[in-house]
């Protein structure tokens, strides 16, 4: 083997491993996680700080609209705890936006859906009078998405990760999910390992890549549903080329 082209795990659970491969000669291309050490052969990641000012820019365009005369009481629920620079970078990115515009009367660590869902109805239960739901991660816009739901209320939320799941909750007639802000899988990818495959063949390449953001929203949701079916079709085409090639190996052996 070559080169490895993955997407870690985490910047310190992946960490030995991939040094360790990378100690053996093995050339190591990170996606969407920096780990920032000298044997790396280069990373792609998404601008986490750009992913929350995007979805902070659509939540201002909500306040102005929606709450002209008051800041709206607003929850953040956040990952903190499990990936505390992601957290930070998305949430600030969110509050660069909308700091000026909202009251947060909340800032808990949330990020699993079914841990996130009574989290979040504690929330709500502590502050009756809420306006508003950011929500930093995916499992946490799942979760406060059904806390909201199952309290009967109609309060907004807006999160950061695109997921099938999450652009359905968008799309229903609830009202409740308003926008998404999220990574770009396929530029992710793509882009890493070409610059792997260039590096390896001794071409120009780039070693530090940092790619924007990408935002859904309710107010248009063709782009929502045109996203999924791309991300349905890019599947698909990648689940046949893994077919293709175990049918060749077949064939040489």
């Amino acid at each position: 083997m070559d080169a490895i082209c993955i997407y870690p795990v985490s910047p310190t659970g992946s960490l030995a491993g991939l040094e360790n491969a990378a100690k053996q000669g093995i050339d190591i291309y990170s996606v969407d996680l920096s780990m920032e050490s000298k044997w790396l052969t280069g990373y792609c990641e998404a601008n986490q700080y750009n992913i929350g000012q995007m979805v902070g820019k659509k939540c201002a365009e909500y306040i102005r609209e929606n709450f002209p005369d008051r800041k709206p009481k607003t929850a953040i629920i956040q990952f903190s705890a499990l990936l505390p620079d992601t957290s930070k970078s998305r949430t600030r990115g969110f509050l660069s936006m909308t700091q000026s515009l909202i009251d947060v009367v909340q800032d808990v660590d949330a990020w699993d859906a079914s841990t996130s869902t009574p989290i979040v109805k504690e929330v709500l239960d502590a502050n009756p009078d809420l306006d508003m739901i950011f929500c930093a991660n995916e499992g946490g816009t799942v979760g406060a998405v059904m806390a909201v739901q199952n309290a009967g209320l109609k309060i907004p939320v807006f999160g950061i990760d695109i997921t099938e799941q999450l652009v359905n909750m968008m799309l229903d007639d609830d009202n409740i999910l308003q926008a998404l802000g999220g990574q770009d899988p396929v530029q992710l990818g793509e882009r890493s390992m070409e610059n792997l495959c260039r590096y390896l063949m001794g071409k120009d390449y780039e070693s530090e890549i940092v790619i924007p953001g990408i935002l859904l929203s309710r107010s248009r949701p063709g782009e929502a549903r045109d996203y999924i079916e791309t991300m349905r079709q890019i599947l698909e085409q990648a689940k046949n080329n893994r077919k293709q090639i175990k049918n060749n190996k077949i064939k040489q052996i």
